[in-house]
């Protein structure tokens, strides 16, 4: 139970406050390196464990793959996050826009690369 709070607070950390941070620190842009995520995460204190999230969602999509080494898991990620956290939303970079964090989004598939 902690544990799933946990998971659930440092997910919506990544979604919710990162862009911000992201955007003050380096400007706005489509996606963000390797670096800029993982010094944007230390920051933030949210440590290496949820490093793959924020990578699935603020790095070029090949990038990502890479990173993560597995095209499955970047889209189960984005997957679990659209679901649980964003009302069906793939389009990530909304969430640089204000917005009302309860609104229901259209859905479309930016980000979304298959084999």
């Amino acid at each position: 139970m902690l544990s799933e709070m946990k998971r659930t607070l440092l997910i919506k950390k990544i979604l919710f406050g990162m862009p911000e941070l992201l955007s003050e620190r380096y400007g706005y842009s489509e996606f963000y390196s390797l670096g800029q995520i993982e010094k944007t995460m230390e920051f933030m204190d949210l440590g290496e464990s949820f490093k793959g999230y924020a990578v699935a969602v603020f790095a070029n999509p090949k990038v990502a793959v890479s990173e993560l080494r597995s095209l499955e898991l970047y889209n189960t990620l984005r997957d679990e996050m659209t679901s649980e956290f964003l009302n069906g939303e793939t389009d990530f970079r909304k969430l640089f826009d204000t917005f009302d964090k309860s609104e229901n989004f259209a859905n479309d598939s930016i980000g979304v690369i298959t084999d």
